[in-house]
């Protein structure tokens, strides 16, 4: 186990003529980490929390905890599921009224069986909640709702195939389901050849998905940006290799 604390103090600029202008900075951290158990059953617990205050009034902070478990099965599968939260807000002096703070519980679970064959497989999937709350009083840039939770579910699946003793090939699919667009699908094929010890030849198709954000769906600053009209963003990447 470890703890550890850092801080710092960041005195005034300032300008041409020796006057400070006001962008002072001071800040602190504290966490910590722990590891224990045995080849069997491995555990892992992390946090941290920060707080900074920069001038002229204004400041952040936040926490987060992350807790891992890893387990090895006697048929040399293994299990590793993992879990976090963290919370993170900020205020500014000039409007106090303003809010902007983010909420985020995240849950993973993954298995990878053992080699049976020429197949390795790994499988899992995943569940995030994401809570902000957001209200700006500085100008008219606001969300359409200022308190939202979006989530997004997903779960994927792997199998590299050792074809021969030179050649892989791996397939996999990830499905995830946002609370903006529904149900997206990423694809992968990926062919990796080992012409000597020493050199690989590989070559991939994929299909990468990027969901759209509060900021692309309902952010609103009158009567320039009206809320809405973002959908997912979709990439068939080639690649071509050697290494």
């Amino acid at each position: 186990y470890r703890f550890y604390a850092s801080g710092f103090s960041r005195g005034e600029s300032v300008d041409s003529n020796g006057n400070e202008v006001g962008n002072g900075w001071d800040g602190g951290h504290l966490g910590f980490r722990s590891d224990w158990g045995d080849l069997e059953d491995a555990f892992m617990v992390q946090g941290e929390a920060y707080r900074d205050e920069f001038d002229p009034g204004g400041s952040q902070e936040g926490a987060h905890v992350l807790g891992r478990w890893t387990r090895l099965l006697s048929n040399g599968s293994s299990v590793e599921m993992q879990s976090y939260y963290s919370t993170s807000s900020r205020t500014d002096l000039f409007t106090p009224d303003s809010e902007d703070s983010l909420s985020t519980f995240d849950l993973s679970f993954q298995h990878t069986l053992a080699p049976s064959g020429p197949h390795h497989f790994v499988w899992g999937g995943g569940y995030r909640a994401d809570r902000s709350d957001f209200v700006n009083t500085f100008n008219a840039g606001n969300f359409a709702d200022p308190e939202r939770t979006l989530t997004i579910a997903n779960i994927f699946v792997q199998d590299e195939i050792a074809l021969n003793e030179a050649l892989d090939l791996t397939l996999g699919l990830k499905l995830e389901d946002h609370t903006f667009t529904g149900l997206e699908y990423m694809p992968s094929v990926r062919l990796a050849w080992r012409p000597s010890d020493s050199s690989m030849i590989w070559a991939a198709v994929s299909r990468a998905v990027r969901t759209p954000s509060r900021i692309d769906r309902e952010l609103e600053f009158p009567p320039i940006i009206v809320a809405g009209g973002f959908e997912s963003e979709t990439l068939i990447a080639y690649e071509l290799g050697y290494r």
